[in-house]
C-alpha cells in the first residue's frame, strides 16, 4: 500500500464536480476546452471499478482530445512539435510562450490522468498473454514520429528520460541511452530481449508513470516505436557479445504449502538477504529502505524504494509466478535489485521463494459497500482483537490529489483496508495500511515546495529528500447532512452548501479530533476536543498501521448518524508523512492537501434476522401441512364439503 504512486490524473482542472471510483478500463471520455468527463470501467487484478470525473479544463486542450481505451490505459492527447519539446527541454519556464505554456499544461493533464489510472493499479497485472511482435521491418520515420507525439514529453527527444515533465515523475522515465531496462528475461547480464520491450511498451509498468499503449498502438506501430527505442544506443543493440539469452520459465513447480515453507526460509535467510529492503513482512520497511544515512538510490541517483509485496497490483513486471521468478532471477537492472543466480545458485530456491512471494498478495476490493456487522457485546477497542476476524474488509484504492494545486500526484499509500461492527448503541471502524516508516514528529511548517512548482509538485525527488517533519494520519469523511438517494457532497472535503465531518486520527497525538469542512480550499473547523467523542487506538508493526475508531452509533443533531440499513457515504484521506504529505493553512486563509484520497463508498449497518422469524415461519408450515393432513383424513371418512 505504501510502496507505489500517484493514481488519478485530471486535467489541470479548477474543480471536479464527481468522482465515482470503482477500477479498471478507460472506456470513453471526450475532453473539449472546457470539460473533460470520462468514465472508466474494468478489472484490476480481477477487481472492477468505476471512475467518472467531470472537471473544468485548461484552454490547451484540443476540441478532438480523449482519453483511449485500455488494459492499462493511456492517453491520447494532441501531439507538440519536435520544436516545442527542444525548447521545453532546455528553455526557462519564464521565457516559453503562451502557447508552449498551453501546449506543457495539455501534456501534463495528460500524462496525469493515463500515469494515474495506471498508477491506481489500472493494470491487471498477469494479463500479458499477448504473443511477442516480430514484423518483418520496422517503419523508422512512424517510429519517430509516433515517440515525439507520445513518448517525448517523459522520455526527452533524445531519449535520455530528461523529457519536460520527467521532474514531475517519481521515478524518472527511463534513459535509453545506456539500454538499461528493468524488466528483462536475459540471464546473461546483457540487453533485454526485444519480447521484453515490447511487452513493457504494450502494458505498461504498474506503480510509474508509464501507461500502456497496446489498446492505443497497432502492432506494427508497437514494432516501430521498439526500433526507434533502439536507436538511442544502437551500437549496443547490434553488438553481438550483447544479445539476450532467455530465461527459461517452462519448468513451474506445483504450489503447495511445503513450497511456500521453503520459501519463506529462503525469504528471511543471509543468502537471499531479503529482508535487508523488503522487511520481515514484505512490506517494504526492511532497515535499508528506511535509513536516513544511506537512502536507497537507482543507479542515477534519484530516490528509490523496495516493493510492499503484498501490493500485487504494483508489480512492475506481473505477479505471476514466472514473472516473480524472473525479477528473482535477473534482478531489476539499475535499482539495487540484484539478480540472485549467484545467491540462490538452484533454480528450484528460486521458485520456492517466489512462490512465498506470490502468497504475500493481497488483492483490491471490487465491491462499493462496506458491510457492517452486529456484534453481540462490547465492541473491540484494540486493533488486534479477534472479534475483526468476523468483520469483512473492503480493500480500497487510493489517488494522490491531483485536482487543486498545488497538486500531489506522488502519494506514499496505495490502498487502505476498513471493516466494521456495531452493536444498539456504538459503532467501530478498523483501518489498516501500509507505510514504511512510522511518523509521529510534526514540524507544523508549510511545506517548502520546490521552485519549479506551480500546480505540480515539481521537481518531485527534490521535495521527497528534504521537506519537512510531518506525521502520518488518516481520517473518515461522511457528509454532514446525509441526503436520500445518491447525492453527495464533492469528495474532496465537499462544499459550502454541503459539508462533510472528519473523523482525523494523527499520529503525533495518537487520538482522533472531529472537523467540520464546507470546501477544499477551506479550513477545517473542530468540532469537538481530541478524544472527547471519537474513542480510538493504534498499533503499527513491521510497516502497517491498524487504527480503530469507536464512538456513539446514533448521534446528536447535526453530528453523523450510523442507522440500521441505511447507505452512509464514506470517504478516506491518508498523510504519509516521510513522504511530505501534509495539509496546512496559508497566509491567505486558504487550505492546502498533500495526500492520497479515496472516492466515495456506501456504508451499511447489516440487518440481523431475529431468530422468531423462523420459528414463525415453520410455525406456519407446520399449521399448513397439519390442516392439509387433517382435511385429507376427514374426507376420506367420507365427509363432504
Amino acid at each position: 500500500m505504501s510502496a507505489g504512486r500517484a493514481m488519478g490524473g485530471r486535467a489541470d482542472a479548477a474543480r471536479v464536480d464527481a468522482a465515482r471510483v470503482d477500477a479498471g478500463r478507460v472506456d470513453a471520455g471526450r475532453v473539449d476546452a472546457r470539460r473533460i468527463e470520462f468514465a472508466a470501467t474494468g478489472a484490476r487484478n480481477g477487481t472492477a471499478r468505476r471512475a467518472s470525473a467531470c472537471a473544468d479544463a485548461h484552454d490547451g486542450w484540443s476540441d478532438d482530445c480523449r482519453v483511449a481505451a485500455g488494459r492499462h490505459s493511456a492517453a491520447s492527447f494532441a501531439a507538440p512539435s519536435r520544436e516545442f519539446i527542444r525548447r521545453a527541454s532546455t528553455r526557462p519556464a519564464s521565457t516559453s510562450t503562451s502557447a508552449d505554456r498551453r501546449r506543457f499544461s495539455r501534456a501534463m493533464a495528460a500524462l496525469v490522468a493515463c500515469a494515474g489510472i495506471a498508477m491506481a493499479g489500472v493494470h491487471a497485472p498477469g494479463a500479458h498473454a499477448a504473443p511477442a511482435l516480430s514484423p518483418p521491418v520496422a517503419d523508422a520515420d512512424l517510429g519517430e514520429k509516433i515517440y515525439l507525439d507520445r513518448c517525448a514529453f517523459c522520455h526527452g527527444e533524445g531519449g535520455d528520460g530528461n523529457g519536460p515533465v520527467a521532474d514531475y515523475l517519481l521515478p524518472r522515465p527511463r534513459d535509453f541511452t545506456g539500454s538499461v531496462f528493468k524488466l528483462t528475461s536475459s540471464t546473461n547480464d546483457t540487453l533485454p530481449s526485444d519480447a521484453d520491450v515490447l511487452r513493457t511498451i504494450r502494458e505498461g509498468i504498474p506503480g510509474t508513470a508509464m501507461p500502456a499503449w497496446g489498446d492505443v498502438l497497432s502492432d506494427a506501430e508497437l514494432a516501430a516505436v521498439l526500433a526507434h527505442v533502439k536507436s538511442f544506443d544502437a551500437g549496443s543493440w547490434e553488438d553481438e557479445a550483447l544479445k539476450a539469452e532467455s530465461l527459461d520459465t517452462s519448468q513451474a513447480p506445483e504450489v503447495d504449502q511445503a513450497l511456500i515453507d521453503r520459501g519463506r526460509e529462503l525469504f528471511v535467510s543471509e543468502e537471499a538477504n531479503c529482508v535487508k529492503c523488503h522487511g520481515q513482512a514484505g512490506r517494504g520497511d526492511g532497515p535499508s529502505a528506511v535509513s536516513k544515512d544511506e537512502p536507497m538510490v537507482d543507479d542515477w541517483g534519484e530516490p528509490i524504494y523496495p516493493r510492499d509485496l503484498t501490493e500485487t497490483w504494483n508489480f512492475k513486471g506481473g505477479h505471476e509466478l514466472a514473472d516473480i521468478f524472473s525479477r528473482i532471477t535477473t534482478g531489476l537492472p539499475g535499482s539495487p535489485m540484484p539478480a540472485h543466480t549467484d545467491a540462490l545458485p538452484e533454480a528450484a530456491d528460486r521458485w520456492a521463494l517466489a512462490a512465498y512471494v506470490q502468497s504475500l498478495g493481497e488483492t483490491l476490493t471490487d465491491d462499493d459497500v462496506l458491510t457492517a456487522v452486529r456484534h453481540a457485546g462490547a465492541l473491540p477497542a484494540k486493533p488486534d482483537d479477534r472479534a475483526w476476524d468476523r468483520a469483512p474488509m473492503l480493500l480500497l484504492p487510493l489517488s494522490g490529489q491531483v485536482v487543486f494545486p498545488p497538486r500531489w500526484q506522488n502519494q506514499g499509500v496505495d490502498a487502505v483496508g476498513i471493516q466494521a461492527l456495531y452493536t444498539d448503541a456504538a459503532i467501530a471502524f478498523r483501518l489498516t495500511w501500509d507505510d514504511r516508516v512510522r511518523d509521529i514528529a510534526d514540524s507544523g511548517k508549510a511545506p517548502n515546495l520546490p521552485a519549479k512548482t506551480k500546480t505540480y509538485v515539481a521537481p518531485i525527488a527534490e521535495y521527497h529528500t528534504a521537506h519537512p517533519a510531518y506525521s502520518d494520519k488518516i481520517e473518515l469523511q461522511f457528509p454532514a447532512k446525509p441526503e436520500p438517494g445518491p447525492a453527495r457532497p464533492y469528495f474532496l472535503y465537499g462544499a459550502p452548501s454541503k459539508p462533510v465531518v472528519l473523523w482525523r486520527w494523527d499520529g503525533k497525538t495518537d487520538a482522533v479530533q472531529e472537523l467540520n469542512q464546507a470546501g477544499f480550499s477551506q479550513a477545517a473547523k473542530p468540532v469537538a476536543a481530541a478524544g472527547e467523542a471519537i474513542d480510538s487506538a493504534s498499533t503499527w508493526s513491521d510497516g502497517r498501521y491498524q487504527v480503530v475508531f469507536t464512538r456513539e452509533r446514533m448521534a446528536a443533531e447535526g453530528d453523523v448518524a450510523f442507522p440500521i440499513g441505511v447507505p452512509i457515504p464514506f470517504a478516506i484521506h491518508v498523510w504519509d508523512g516521510s513522504n511530505g504529505e501534509t495539509s496546512w493553512v496559508d497566509k491567505d486563509g486558504k487550505a492546502h492537501h498533500l495526500n492520497a484520497v479515496s472516492a466515495w463508498y456506501a456504508l451499511v449497518l447489516k440487518t440481523e434476522t431475529p431468530p422468531s422469524i423462523y420459528l414463525w415461519s415453520l410455525a406456519a408450515v407446520a399449521l399448513v401441512a397439519g390442516g392439509e393432513w387433517a382435511l385429507g383424513r376427514w374426507m376420506r371418512r367420507g365427509g363432504t364439503l
